[in-house]
């Protein structure tokens, strides 16, 4: 099979990203560059647990072409601006890592990692618009990773190694911002209001109650809430409602 090793390397970071929480399910993505013109990246929707050699996708750097019947990741053309744009660059990882994350809302660049961080417009996955903002946002850093607004992190290195330091300085930093620090649970009756929440939605599996005092401050207004990360989003709608407060 044509770049084994490459996609190998790519299987590794893939399981190496869910070991270190800096994405969950299927979302993030990998990839490998293989020469001058090409890389190989993850597959669109695959777990990350189960992926084989095989499973990795060839795609051209200029035209994001493929071939064969499985789908390439589609921040492929995210990836293939990296590549374009920084020579140096051999492995690029696209995560969902919480802090990180959370910064990349604030709708600005951040001084983290060493430097100051580039922000990227935002825009939907796997869209023109969000590889634009991505091509702008790497034209003005010298460094090894950039934000995506509202979604997520970017970050590249000569190798794997690099790439996963980068992302997990980022984090760190993120983390110590201030604003992103774990807050005390409050004092609430967690249990009766769990109990009420299985007897109003028996479909439901399970119950996690999240009382952290921001939270509680939020549910007090009784106004629907936007989210700010399109993560979340994908998960919940574009709001969260909110039930009257007793």
């Amino acid at each position: 099979m044509e770049f084994m090793r490459e996609r190998e390397a790519v299987v590794a970071a893939g399981r190496k990203l869910v070991e270190t929480g800096l994405i969950a399910r299927t979302w993030g993505n990998v990839s490998c560059r293989v020469d001058g013109g090409r890389f190989v990246i993850t597959p669109s929707g695959r777990p990350y647990e189960t992926l084989r050699p095989e499973d990795i996708v060839p795609v051209t750097i200029d035209g994001c072409e493929y071939t064969g019947d499985i789908k390439p990741s589609s921040e492929k053309g995210v990836h293939a601006e990296v590549y374009a744009q920084k020579p140096d660059a051999a492995f690029v990882i696209h995560t969902h890592q919480p802090s990180a994350s959370v910064a990349a809302a604030l709708g600005r660049d951040v001084a983290a990692a060493g430097g100051n961080v580039k922000l990227a417009a935002y825009g939907l996955p796997g869209t023109k618009k969000l590889r634009r903002g991505v091509s702008d946002a790497l034209k003005r850093t010298g460094g090894q990773a950039l934000l995506m607004a509202n979604h997520g992190v970017l970050c590249w290195g000569a190798d794997e190694d690099q790439a996963f330091a980068a992302a997990l300085a980022l984090e760190r930093e993120c983390a110590g911002l201030g604003a992103f620090e774990a807050l005390p649970e409050a004092d609430l009756p967690l249990d009766s209001i769990s109990e009420e929440i299985r007897r109003a939605r028996p479909e439901l599996s399970s119950v996690r109650l999240c009382t952290q005092p921001a939270v509680v401050e939020a549910s007090r207004t009784g106004s629907a809430v936007a989210p700010y990360l399109d993560d979340f989003a994908q998960l919940i709608g574009l709001s969260a409602r909110c039930v009257g407060w007793d």
